[in-house]
């Protein structure tokens, strides 16, 4: 290869290259371009240094001056020194030695004015316990009797007696109340008189049911309720029944009073021969 066939490395750098592509202009033109920026940055340093220059070339106005100021100095007042009086000798007046008193604890004396008895045993009984002396009340149930053991007897007062309401359905009571007959009675009359309701027949309904009634204070039945029930008309027969019985109840007591009372009866449904 002839090496002046070649101007320039840029020539063989782009011999079978597009050289109308902007990197062949700014490689032709690079010492160009590099030598008109070394110019423009040292003429811009050289003008900054220039313009400090004269800035400090200048001579800026003096100042005024500042009035001088005035210092005063503070003098600490002279001390006076207090003035002594004269005591007169003749004038003074002779004060007597203070008394010493011994502090003595005071003692006790009895006081034998009073004359104190105690009460005897027969004055004790039936009388009450009280801070104010003043008659008590001798014929007293609630009254302290005391033993040879001396120990204290108390018989507490009886209870009062409340009558019953003549209105009010009570639970508890002194003598319950009772069918003619007994409860067994009730029960063979119930027994006797119930016909099984059809459609529990065809059901097969069987169980217990719980009526609720009222005993009134004649022996009447009103009241009544179901607190368990079987279905299928089980309990509505039983209710029809109860209805039915014409004897008076036996009704219940409280202090000796005929009172209301609530009375429970169960009955039994069960069929034979079911499967």
């Amino acid at each position: 290869m002839n090496p002046d066939i070649y101007s320039s490395f840029d020539e063989l750098l782009f011999e079978k290259r597009n050289k109308n592509y902007g990197a062949y202009d700014l490689r032709a033109q690079q010492n160009y371009l590099m030598t008109k920026a070394l110019i423009m940055g040292l003429g811009l340093c050289l003008f900054v240094m220039m313009v400090f220059y004269f800035y400090s070339q200048i001579q800026l106005p003096p100042t005024a001056a500042t009035p001088a100021q005035t210092i005063y100095e503070l003098i600490p007042p002279e001390e006076i020194a207090p003035k002594k009086e004269k005591v007169n000798p003749k004038e003074t007046t002779s004060t007597s030695p203070l008394k010493k008193v011994n502090n003595l604890s005071p003692t006790p004396v009895r006081n034998t004015d009073v004359e104190r008895t105690l009460a005897t045993q027969t004055e004790i009984e039936g009388a009450e316990i009280s801070t104010i002396d003043r008659a008590g009340v001798t014929n007293v149930s609630n009254t302290a009797v005391s033993n040879n053991s001396g120990i204290m007897n108390v018989t507490p007062p009886a209870p009062p007696i409340v009558s019953p309401s003549a209105t009010d359905v009570y639970s508890a009571v002194d003598v319950d109340a009772s069918f003619p007959g007994g409860t067994d009675a009730l029960r063979n009359y119930v027994s006797a008189q119930m016909e099984y309701p059809e459609k529990a027949l065809k059901n097969g309904t069987q169980g217990r049911v719980l009526i609720k009634f009222v005993v009134e204070k004649d022996g009447a039945m009103s009241g009544f309720k179901v607190v368990k029930g079987i279905g299928d008309g089980c309990e509505e027969e039983v209710i029809r029944i109860l209805k039915k019985i014409n004897k008076k109840w036996i009704p219940a007591q409280i202090n000796g009073t005929t009172v209301r009372t609530y009375f429970t009866l169960p009955v039994a449904f069960k069929l034979n021969n079911f499967e």
